[in-house]
């Protein structure tokens, strides 16, 4: 490892939340993979209805797209989109996330389809 390598994981260890055991007891096959997952995850043109998709990301999403010719599309992480839990990517828009997620609800408005691209970076 370079000493540059080395710095930025030392500042890492220094931002890890205190506990019992000493910052430096994190193995460091783990702290890697928090900076450098190891996969990256493209899912290009999801139609997605009215009755909703759900896709397993188990990973950090990076940013959510929409087809500018399609709807807007709803989504939720890790619960199922609701009358009043949700956001919204507009068509022709990027919506970035930079969440870790097990899964993204979409939906689509009332009597529409939408076509999204998801990106993430995959940890497991």
């Amino acid at each position: 490892m370079s000493v540059e390598t080395l710095n930025v994981l030392k500042k890492i260890l220094g931002k890890l939340p205190k506990t019992s055991l000493s910052s430096y007891d994190y193995p460091i096959d783990i702290i890697i993979k928090l900076i450098a997952p190891p996969e990256h995850v493209f899912i290009p043109n999801l139609v997605v209805d009215d009755r909703g998709l759900s896709v397993r990301i188990d990973g950090f999403i990076h940013y959510l797209k929409v087809e500018p010719n399609y709807a807007p599309c709803k989504f939720n992480i890790d619960r199922d989109v609701t009358d009043r839990e949700y956001s919204v990517v507009f068509p022709g828009t990027i919506k970035v996330v930079s969440r870790y997620a097990s899964k993204i609800y979409l939906r689509a408005p009332q009597g529409q389809t939408s076509c999204v691209t998801i990106e993430s970076l995959k940890v497991s």
